[in-house]
């Protein structure tokens, strides 16, 4: 496992929000700072349940690694006694927690050295290795259900236990991780009754303690620094009392701190850290910002965000060139119109059920975004919403555009080597001739707007669009017929041209979706070549509609004076008129 880099000095301190105020009081100042601490309250929490800064051992939850029961504590010589101890029940049960199982010591050193270690081989009693491993088929499944469903790696070989004397009045005793070890847990058996052990990751020291240190007791940890403590040279085996020795002395007079040397495999987190960081780290660029300060509740900010609302046109991707627009995904029109209003500069919040397109909005949006030469952060709380994006735009074929930070057992060595492979793949990529594509996408882009205006434009002089027009008609009756009848005058105004024309006109108006003829209408096979044959079946139906009118008494006539039952059908009265002719 490599060693921990040098280490960084911050853009800014840690300073207090308060402690930059100006002598005469800023309204925005004040609402950002106000709204600043706010902020950090919610994110973070000092509470008993916070496993660490308050941590317990559980039933199953947890693995204590200690080789022998619990070794002293590590203390300044001067140190004032104290009380304060480790011991607290485990979840659910008010029964001391189950004794560690015999660890051979050369084991527990190999693993924290970052070599694969087999459970069997650190644990060789078979009763007790039994009992670890129930314990590590719990804590390796809930370190998988919190990658999965949160994206957060929470499986640590936590190394060094401090303690300190509670305030007057704390509900819990406070019991903190020091050094906290990404650990990987894998199955060698489908029963799982014994595992590989592994570091993967880089270590870090307890974040949470460092800030409560910070917060709580103004005690500035300087983190990089410690570790460098603890892998002097970028040795590989962490040197835990050198380690556990410069936190001692780095912490000062606090009362009751200690630090015992237990290790401990279990699930540890405080995923919301990095954003209280960002909150206390960076007062000036928070205040700088309009979004945030708007959000802070200052009116200024709030009123030149309204101000600078750029004006979209919904109809312009209408006209956008195609080399100028780069969605590699679907997107109907209400999302187009979200990312023009972003690549305008505009900020905007989307909100919508599960499936209406978000995440394919926000894969189309990075795209965009990326092909103008910005860069994107994308974070999520969940894993699996950034897996949903993540997994449109490599299909997109732009993954390696992508860096994604919250892949499992991500080291900054990976992260690096990532990074170069991404470079080299952009430098080594030529464009394509995308002419002839931008030119089918013209042209079926432009019959599809086309289509649009002929079904919806307004058509005078009556007011009303085609699609209008098909929705009155398939709203009516089946037994509806129409009255408008082509006089004679109106079939001799159709010669040849005209007559094209209007074919053309019928062919696109059924083409759109018009009612059409059918196989059940009389006129469906219909076939007119000649002028005098349209006047000859214009007068054939004139006569067969006056008779159809005229038909109905005569035939209630014939049936009353012949006493027979009259049919039903157009083939029974067929029949019938048949017979009484015969006769």
């Amino acid at each position: 496992m490599p060693g921990p880099p040098p280490p960084i000095a911050p853009t800014e301190a840690p300073v207090p929000p308060s402690a930059t105020a100006p002598t005469s009081p800023d309204p925005r100042r004040t609402a950002v700072e106000r709204a600043t601490t706010a902020w950090i309250d919610q994110l973070i929490d000092v509470g008993a349940g916070n496993r660490l800064l308050y941590y317990r051992d559980l039933q199953v939850g947890t693995l204590d690694l200690d080789p022998l029961p619990h070794a002293a504590p590590f203390a300044a010589p001067e140190a004032a006694p104290t009380e304060a101890t480790v011991t607290a029940p485990s979840e659910g049960t008010d029964l001391p927690p189950d004794p560690p199982p015999t660890v051979v010591p050369g084991a527990l050193d190999a693993l924290r050295g970052g070599r694969r270690t087999r459970l069997s081989t650190l644990v060789p009693d078979p009763v007790a290795r039994a009992e670890a491993a129930a314990k590590l088929r719990a804590i390796s499944a809930k370190a998988r259900e919190n990658f999965e469903e949160r994206g957060i790696q929470t499986l640590y070989l936590a190394w060094g236990m401090a303690t300190w004397t509670p305030p007057a009045g704390a509900a819990a005793t406070a019991a903190a991780p020091v050094l906290l070890l990404p650990a990987v847990v894998a199955r060698r058996d489908a029963a799982g009754e014994d595992f590989d052990l592994d570091l993967a990751g880089d270590p870090e020291l307890n974040p949470t303690l460092v800030h409560y240190l910070a917060t709580q007791h103004a005690v500035v940890l300087d983190a990089e620094a410690l570790l460098v403590t603890a892998y002097p040279d970028g040795g590989v085996a962490p040197d835990g009392p050198a380690l556990f020795a410069a936190l001692r002395a780095a912490v000062g007079s606090l009362p009751g701190f200690e630090i015992r040397p237990r290790s401990i495999l279990g699930n540890f987190s405080f995923a919301k850290l990095p954003m209280v960081r960002d909150l206390e780290h960076y007062p000036g660029q928070l205040l700088a910002h309009d979004v945030i300060a708007a959000i802070a509740g200052d009116v200024g900010a709030q009123t030149a965000l309204r101000g600078n609302r750029p004006e979209i046109d919904p109809s312009a991707p209408d006209r956008t060139p195609p080399a100028d627009e780069f969605l590699v995904l679907p997107a109907d029109a209400s999302q187009h119109h979200v990312i023009n209003r972003v690549l305008a500069g505009e900020h905007v919040l989307i909100q919508g059920p599960p499936g209406t397109g978000k995440s394919q909005t926000i894969a189309n949006l990075i795209a965009s975004l990326m092909a103008h030469g910005r860069r994107v952060l994308f974070v999520a709380e969940k894993r699996a919403a950034i897996d949903a994006v993540v997994d449109r735009v490599e299909r997109a074929g732009l993954g390696d555009l992508v860096l994604d930070l919250h892949r499992d057992n991500v080291s900054r060595a990976k992260v690096a080597q990532n990074l170069a492979e991404s470079l080299r793949r952009v430098r080594e990529s030529t464009a394509p001739d995308q002419q002839v594509l931008h030119q089918d996408l013209t042209r079926a882009r432009d019959a599809l707007v086309a289509h649009e205006h002929t079904m919806n434009d307004r058509r005078e002089p009556w007011g009303v669009s085609l699609y209008e027009v098909q929705a009155e008609l398939l709203g009516l009756p089946t037994a509806a017929r129409s009255t408008l009848r082509f006089g004679p005058g109106s079939l001799e105004r159709l010669d040849p041209a005209t007559l094209a024309e209007r074919t053309a006109d019928l062919r696109e108006w059924v083409g759109l979706g018009a009612p059409s003829l059918t196989a059940g209408s009389p006129w469906a096979a219909a076939v007119v070549r000649a002028p005098e044959e349209a006047q000859r079946a214009l007068q054939w139906a004139e006569y067969l509609t006056q008779v159809l009118a005229t038909l109905p008494p005569h035939l209630d006539a014939l049936t009353r004076e012949t006493g027979l039952v009259a049919p039903t059908t157009p083939a029974g009265w067929r029949e019938r008129l048949a017979f009484l002719h015969d006769v």
